[in-house]
């Protein structure tokens, strides 16, 4: 007896609020883990040429995807920086937020990012 299994559509955010706080903590997930071996040599050097061609004002470096904050923290010890992560999903917002405050508070004032916002933000949606 064949069974049939309904396949129905459901938004993008719900997807990802139901994945939340367990998005990036301990799973292997290939794509972060190919993300980070590239984040590690392109990185510092977009953030060299960020900081050197605008070293006298205070760069401002926008997270699109923000999720739960994993780049991001690498971002934070950005000195003078302002970091604005933006995601359309509250659930991954709030930890990222939680996450990001809590690596701020481990770096001293001099050497950090001076303001980190995160909003949510969904680029599919038109104003």
């Amino acid at each position: 007896m064949a069974t049939s299994t309904s396949i129905r559509s459901v938004p993008i955010e719900d997807l990802y609020s139901r994945w939340g706080a367990d998005y990036d903590q301990g799973k292997v997930n290939n794509m972060q883990g190919l993300d980070d071996i590239e984040l590690e040599t392109l990185l510092p050097k977009f953030l060299s040429l960020v900081l050197s061609s605008c070293a006298a004002l205070n760069p401002k470096i926008v997270d699109f995807g923000y999720g739960t904050g994993r780049n991001t923290l690498k971002l934070l010890d950005t000195p003078n920086a302002t970091i604005i992560g933006l995601d359309a999903t509250q659930k991954l917002l709030e930890v990222a937020a939680r996450r990001c405050q809590e690596r701020l508070a481990t770096l001293m004032p001099i050497s950090r990012a001076r303001e980190l916002y995160c909003e949510v933000w969904n680029p599919l949606i038109i104003f």
